[in-house]
């Protein structure tokens, strides 16, 4: 699921162009995740 987050999450960003905020905001996860994600990073999300 991961992978899968990060992936949408890069399209909103460079594709749609929406901020880091306005997906944080869309996706209910923090700003600082999503800079991780817009980065390629892999993020954990913890279970």
């Amino acid at each position: 699921m991961d992978d899968h987050r990060g992936g949408f999450v890069r399209q909103l960003y460079v594709q749609e162009g929406k901020s880091q905020r306005q997906i944080a905001s869309l996706l209910a996860i923090s700003r600082t995740t999503v800079k991780k994600y817009c980065e390629g990073a892999q993020v954990s999300m913890g279970t």
